[in-house]
């Protein structure tokens, strides 16, 4: 990660401090890796953003708007590969 994080850290950073909520955060990381950004079935939603802005300090709207920016990207490519 440009930042030096490894996902451990930044799921850390997302989370409230609890294990669980640590562990979520860690898994979510993982299937969003796994799965991978181009998925339809994968989207940023209200408390993914939220733990991103706390991550990164900034705010959750940031990474909706990021998230809506990457589905209008996607939504023109496939409209020309038509």
């Amino acid at each position: 990660m440009a930042r030096g994080w490894s996902a451990d850290d930044l799921a850390l950073r997302m989370s409230d401090g609890t294990d669980h909520d640590f562990s979520l955060c860690r898994v979510a990381l993982d299937f969003y890796d796994i799965v991978g950004p181009d998925e339809p079935k994968m989207f940023i939603g209200d408390i993914t953003s939220t733990k991103l802005g706390k991550a990164f300090g900034c705010s959750p709207g940031f990474f909706v708007a990021l998230e809506d920016a990457w589905r209008a990207h996607l939504t023109d490519q496939e409209g020309q590969n038509r």
